[in-house]
């Protein structure tokens, strides 16, 4: 079974890599956010997020699985876990930009940042 520290490990070995191309950086992005993504999920103080399906914002927009888990973190009242929604969401935006925004160049080392904020999410002591 795959566990998101071995997503993690995954992005950081990808990482690297001195002649990654544009390619292997997008998916290192995408490798770190889900690294991130799936450890928060799985953390026992997360264990209260319920996904809500057909759930909208306040424009009418639906909010998925992954946005419904973000904003859970950040409306905590534990500072741990809204830093972590902060990072998760960062993380969420560069990866959106990697898969779906192909002709915007990623910025210079965000691959790399993107592995460390992942790395912070999962080493982060959420209770």
């Amino acid at each position: 079974m795959t566990t998101p520290a071995d997503l993690l490990k995954e992005a950081k070995l990808l990482d690297r890599d001195p002649a990654k191309t544009e390619t292997r950086r997008r998916t290192i992005v995408g490798r770190a956010y889900y690294a991130a993504y799936h450890g928060a999920l799985a953390h026992e103080t997360v264990q209260g997020f319920a996904f809500e399906p057909g759930k909208r914002n306040s424009e009418g927009r639906h909010l998925g699985r992954h946005q419904q888990l973000i904003d859970f973190l950040k409306r905590s009242r534990n500072p741990v876990l809204q830093q972590v929604g902060e990072k998760l969401e960062l993380l969420r935006l560069r990866r959106t930009q990697a898969d779906y925004r192909l002709s915007i160049p990623l910025k210079r080392n965000e691959e790399s940042d993107s592995v460390a904020l992942a790395e912070e999410i999962l080493l982060e002591d959420l209770a």
